[in-house]
Parts: structure tokens; sequence; C-alpha cells
């Protein structure tokens, strides 16, 4: 049995502006998460056939620099925020928390039968993937621009 997976947590390069004081930040605006898993059996129940199971997870919640936009020096706001030239560079405002997430699972299965003509191999898979997105796209703490 093979088993491998990794781990990663990250607040990011880019602060969230603080509500009251548009000079401050109040923490991460960026938060990054990342975790995977694969795991691998094989199983010999005779001489001759071979099982071998395989399964991946992968889980990747991620705020891309695409999903939100700095204020100042960077895209200009399309909406009537008026406070957006106060904020710093990498340094962002928005209400609704801008993410991309994605879950993937994966699922593989090959039988190999050895027979005194050759062996013979059947492969199957299967691939379950779970996305969602939400952007905030005004660049300020008003509603005038939102997908989710």
């Amino acid at each position: 049995m093979l088993v491998s997976g990794s781990y990663q947590n990250s607040d990011g390069y880019m602060k969230l502006a603080s509500r009251i004081n548009p000079s401050a930040t109040v923490g991460p605006a960026a938060p990054k998460k990342a975790r995977s898993f694969r795991a691998k059996l094989l199983w010999e129940p005779s001489d001759n056939l071979k099982v071998t199971a395989g399964y991946n997870y992968a889980l990747v919640s991620d705020t891309l620099g695409g999903a939100q936009y700095t204020v100042k020096d960077h895209i200009p706001n399309p909406g009537p925020n008026v406070a957006n030239n106060q904020y710093g560079f990498y340094t962002i405002a928005y209400n609704n928390d801008p993410f991309q997430l994605t879950i993937a699972n994966e699922a593989q299965l090959k039988i190999e039968w050895d027979t005194p003509i050759g062996t013979l191999t059947s492969r199957t898979g299967g691939h379950w993937q779970y996305n969602r997105t939400s952007f905030d796209f005004d660049g300020g703490f008003t509603d005038s621009i939102f997908s989710d």
C-alpha cells in the first residue's frame, strides 16, 4: 500500500482594508487552503491475477488575484465607491468573500490477468468534482458589482 498527502495554509500577500479606517488593515484578504491525499493498494489473490485500486482527493480553496481587485494603482473601480483612493496597493475591500473552491475525488481500478496467450488488462476509473466561485468585483465595501 502506498499513501501520500499534502497540507498547505497561507494568509497570502493581500490585506483586507478596515471599514472604519481605510488606511489600516484588519487581516489577510486572500487566504489559501490546499489539501491532497493519494492511496494505492495492490492485491494479488493468485500468481496470475493482480488487482490495483487507487484513490485521489484534492481540495483547493483559494482567493486568486483575478477574483479580487486592489483599488489604487490597479484596476479602476467601476462602482460608486468614494473611499477607494484611500486604500494602498495590495490592500483590498469587499463585502462578500471572494473565493474559488474545488473539491475533487478520483477512483481507479486495474485488473491484470496473466493467461497462457497473454495478459488481459481492464482499467476503469471515475472523477467527481465540485466547484464554487464567488467574486466581489467593485473593489470596495459597496455591493455595486458581485458575482456568486
